[in-house]
């Protein structure tokens, strides 16, 4: 204790014939008792202490009981050392691992920092896991679960703890830290303080996600390979309003060129990937090879020829097609079925053996 209150309660079992008279204490000078009182369980009584030790009062203090019943007969007394001016350790707020307030349903390994250098408990403590629904789902024993390490410095102690409860999609949960999960060095070993309110570290874990798996246009089985999503999100959020009225639902990726981002009309943004082998072409919105022209023309449909982008030339790879009538034009298909009129660079012609704009005296 450092300048803190000791409170406590004492209860004191009696044989069912007997009644408990009174309740003997050897204490520090200024540490108060209640009267003696019946709880509401038959045959158990209890007292209230409480001390607040200055400045003057030595480090180790001797709190001892003696219950005495009606008959005369008189407990075993028992005795507690009361610690004066001995700070507690505490947990550092900065140090919870992992820091962010949302991890993945596979979280499992936490750790958490003390403020002084202690030693590992040798009794019983416990850090508990609750729903935030207030439904305890775990309990820790610091002194025996598994997974429990502690790590020790010159000013701080280290407590990495493990859980086993399998963590659920869109939930919120937090943690609770009972007393004593370390002690001082000193002394008998002033335990760690506790730390009871639910606000301190508390966390959620994202959202299920519907998926599903398209190849062209036919809905197939999601393959475990197509799920390893890596995707960067360290962005701002471009599907705002101004956009969306805009008709800005297609907007580049800020760092990957084969990636944009696509806005619906509530404000969501999602990350949708090009092809192997495109890129993000911002003028026409859509996913091209990197050598397809990108000008204002790509956001012409041409429309006066007929349209050669059939699922199957599509889903073989077959994207590309003379312009009939203008060998300075091409067709590309994207993935969508939409013909896009295509115009070669200035001096280029397009081959349709080759399937790329190539210099008009290179053409056959």
């Amino acid at each position: 204790m450092n300048g803190t209150d000791f409170n406590t309660n004492i209860t004191i079992q009696s044989g069912s014939d007997n009644s408990i008279s009174e309740v003997n204490t050897i204490s520090p000078v200024g540490l108060i008792k209640s009267s003696l009182a019946l709880s509401n369980l038959t045959g158990n009584w209890h007292i209230s202490v409480k001390w607040n030790p200055n400045k003057t009062d030595t480090v180790n203090n001797v709190f001892c009981f003696t219950a005495v019943d009606d008959s005369g007969l008189s407990s075993d007394q028992r005795c507690i050392t009361l610690l004066a001016g001995v700070p507690p350790a505490n947990i550092i707020a900065s140090s919870k691992l992992p820091a962010s307030h949302v991890v993945p349903i596979s979280q499992r390994v936490w750790s958490i920092k003390f403020d002084q250098e202690s030693k590992q408990t040798t009794k019983s403590a416990y850090i508990y896991l609750y729903h935030s629904n207030g439904t305890l789902v775990e309990t820790i024993d610091v002194s025996k679960s598994p997974g429990i390490t502690y790590s020790f410095s010159t000013n701080t102690t280290g407590l990495q703890f493990t859980t086993r409860t399998e963590l659920q999609p869109g939930e919120n949960y937090y943690f609770l830290f009972g007393q004593g999960l370390v002690q001082g060095k000193s002394y008998c070993g002033a335990e760690s303080k506790s730390i009871l309110d639910p606000n301190f570290w508390t966390f959620s874990t994202p959202k299920d996600v519907d998926v599903r798996c398209y190849k062209g246009y036919t809905l197939i089985p999601c393959e475990k390979s197509f799920l390893t999503c890596e995707d960067d999100w360290s962005f701002n959020n471009p599907c705002n309003k101004v956009n969306t009225l805009a008709g800005h639902t297609k907007i580049p990726h800020p760092a990957l060129v084969d990636t944009f981002l696509v806005c619906d009309f509530s404000g969501k943004t999602y990350i949708a990937h090009c092809p192997p082998g495109e890129i993000f072409h911002a003028e026409c919105s859509e996913c091209a090879p990197s050598e397809v022209v990108s000008s204002v023309s790509c956001r012409t449909e041409a429309k006066d020829v007929e349209n050669p982008c059939n699922s199957q030339s599509i889903m073989t790879g077959k994207r590309f097609f003379s312009y009939p009538g203008n060998t300075a034009k091409f067709i590309f298909c994207d993935v969508w079925g939409f013909p896009w009129e295509q115009q070669c660079q200035t001096g280029y012609l397009w081959d349709d053996i080759k399937k790329i704009c190539v210099q008009k005296n290179k053409t056959k």
